[in-house]
């Protein structure tokens, strides 16, 4: 949250991963993931630290369809999307 409010997300209150950087060419960009968002779950985990992230993608291989809970603003949001192999 402390990211969150220095890039001027005021309203993030809540633990999660804030996107401070993304591939726009990316699965999660594709699937709607934006610059300021802030990753709460995946798969029903909560995660809040990049190990974490990694230890819940890494579950699953490419190809796989995962569910991610965010929140943009003050909105929770839930999305699936098909994970690719990292180049």
């Amino acid at each position: 949250p402390a990211a969150a409010r220095y890039f001027g997300n005021k309203d993030v209150k809540e633990e999660g991963l804030f996107v401070m950087k993304l591939d726009p060419d990316g699965p999660a960009a594709k699937a709607g993931i934006k610059y300021a968002d802030t990753i709460k779950e995946i798969n029903g985990k909560p995660v809040s630290t990049m190990l974490e992230l990694r230890e819940e993608l890494y579950k699953s291989e490419s190809g796989d369809k995962v569910t991610i809970k965010y929140m943009r603003g003050k909105k929770e949001k839930t999305l699936r999307l098909t994970l690719s192999a990292v180049m």
